[in-house]
């Protein structure tokens, strides 16, 4: 149906149509602001037909890190590692200027020797006034007294020592050394640079704990993974020539299955891969292939199924999906033809074929031609 053709016509009409044009042209508007291109939850198209497997793109993590940071505060004075040096267990990573804490130590050592002098005199005045008091030539005053300091010594003793058992603890902790073996993944370090205590200084990955993907699920899925379902990963961008997996998948179990929604109602599903490809990193993509049973009705639909929330519906039961451009970054408002809905599903029949890559929520708000970013992309695909 025309949109025109919805409005009357006439010579009013035409008239009031030509001055708002006149008074439009008068007017020296400033174009509108740039905005950045909008972020679009997506998914790729796939399952020729079959509606049984949903390929959601993901990155790769170790499956144990930590962040490392000086449990106490001061002046680096060296770095013994590298961004990527692989270390071992107990090898040191940096050090601070350790004047301060040897010279806190010292000072601990004396305040503790001051007081163990203090405790020797107040025990022998103790003696002697117990043994006066027990010859009843002195009073019972003063042998609580002398009692009373006896106890107030070896409680200040019992003090210096804990503050230089703190001091040579501080002294120990101005050297960073690794928790486990892994790598640097992040340093956040150099020579001469303050630090405060806590304050991230490096990332490691472990070398031995293994590798593992996370991907963001839609929430129409999420309800049909569960831990230890098996799911198909490829590495399309790899990023290292020498390394031939291109084209291969490896396989990977799921572990972790998020139970709050995050970003665009979104679960975070996290898979250990069974047998990492050689020279596979923390940070590289991923795409993982989920196969889901037939009892879950992913597969009771003929066609490529996809989200209801990715499906715009227009006049005369038409439908269009968006379908993503990666050699222009845009999106292409195009006509599908949907075969049935089941749940938050729709089976499209044409209009999209398997590798398509569509905007899944948000849709309302994209126009044919729009620039857009995949949300979850960190390293993006060198454009064709």
């Amino acid at each position: 149906m025309s949109l025109i053709s919805s409005y009357p016509s006439g010579p009013g009409v035409a008239a009031l149509a030509v001055l708002l044009v006149v008074m439009g042209g008068c007017r020296q508007e400033e174009p509108p602001p740039e905005l950045p291109p909008r972020a679009i939850q997506w998914e790729r198209i796939t399952g020729a037909h079959s509606g049984q497997q949903r390929v959601l793109s993901g990155v790769v993590l170790a499956v144990s890190d930590t962040q490392l940071a000086f449990e106490v505060g001061g002046l680096v004075e060296s770095v013994e590692v590298a961004l990527g040096d692989r270390v071992a267990a107990g090898q040191v990573l940096a050090r601070l200027d350790a004047e301060p804490f040897e010279l806190n130590v010292r000072d601990a050592e004396a305040v503790l020797s001051e007081a163990r002098a203090s405790q020797e005199v107040a025990r022998a005045d103790y003696e002697r006034a117990s043994s006066l008091y027990e010859a009843r030539v002195t009073s019972r005053q003063e042998y609580d007294r002398a009692l009373a300091m006896r106890d107030s010594r070896d409680s200040q003793v019992e003090a210096a020592e804990a503050r230089l058992n703190l001091a040579r603890r501080d002294l120990r902790r101005s050297v960073l050394r690794a928790p486990f073996a892994g790598a640097i993944s992040v340093r956040e370090v150099d020579p001469a640079m303050k630090v405060a205590s806590g304050q991230t200084v490096f990332e490691m990955d472990s070398g031995e704990s293994g590798l593992r993907v996370e991907v963001q699920m839609p929430e129409t899925l999420i309800a049909a993974v569960e831990r230890g379902n098996e799911v198909s990963v490829a590495f399309p961008s790899i990023g290292d020539p020498r390394i031939d997996v291109e084209g291969r998948t490896f396989v990977a179990i799921v572990s972790e299955v998020g139970t709050r929604a995050g970003a665009g109602n979104a679960f975070p599903v996290r898979a250990d891969l069974v047998e990492p490809p050689p020279g596979l990193r923390p940070g590289m993509t991923a795409e993982v292939t989920f196969s889901f049973a037939r009892d879950t009705g992913v597969a009771d639909l003929e066609g490529f199924l996809i989200p209801v929330a990715a499906v715009v519906a227009e006049a005369d039961n038409r439908y269009s999906a968006f379908v993503f451009d990666e050699a222009s970054s845009t999106v292409k408002r195009t006509q599908i033809r949907q075969g049935g809905v089941q749940g938050n599903l729709i089976a499209v029949v044409e209009g999209l074929e398997e590798g398509d890559i569509i905007a899944t929520a948000g849709v309302p708000f994209l126009r044919d031609g729009q620039e857009v970013t995949l949300l979850g992309e960190h390293l993006m695909r060198v454009r064709r």
